[in-house]
């Protein structure tokens, strides 16, 4: 597996999303739901192998809806929240905070996008720390998993993955 630097990964996965479309013609409520699925894996995780993939994709659907905003990346979300967190545990304030982006986008109110992805990104840090695993290894592990993917953007802004188109016909 490649390892690459925090800032390298931000730049390679927005360079995917727009090279798949999804941060081109895709949506941030579409990506949100996706932010959803991959936080019940994390709920599910049954291993630390399942951590580390629904953290690291998380990370990646949190940079595509940084991405569609169009102002800062996820890093720069990420850096330049400075929401203190102390009054939960962590997996209840992710629960917290993506009710914050879901109600955010349901009301088509993008203006706290940035704060919101930076919130939930500083928080999966945090919940990095609890597992003694590092923010960057699972992002490097969901980059590398996905770095080579092919798909096809569906109208609705789902990107669906090559392997799982053909499994539909």
């Amino acid at each position: 597996m490649l390892k690459y630097t925090t800032r390298d990964l931000q730049d390679l996965t927005s360079k995917w999303g727009a090279a798949r479309l999804i941060t081109v013609n895709g949506n941030i409520p579409t990506q949100t739901i996706k932010f959803g699925e991959e936080m019940s894996e994390l709920f599910e995780a049954e291993s630390i192998d399942d951590v580390k993939d629904s953290i690291g994709d998380m990370v990646v659907v949190a940079s595509m809806i940084a991405d569609l905003k169009g102002n800062s990346t996820a890093l720069e979300c990420m850096l330049h929240c400075e929401e203190e967190f102390q009054a939960a545990t962590n997996k209840d304030l992710l629960i917290i905070w993506f009710g914050k982006l879901c109600k955010t986008t349901v009301r088509g109110d993008l203006t706290q996008i940035d704060l919101i992805v930076g919130g939930l990104l500083k928080i999966l840090d945090n919940i990095c720390n609890e597992y003694n695993l590092s923010f960057n290894e699972c992002w490097n592990l969901a980059y590398n998993e996905i770095k080579d993917r092919k798909g096809k953007l569906l109208e609705n802004g789902n990107f669906i993955k090559e392997s799982d188109i053909k499994d539909e016909n």
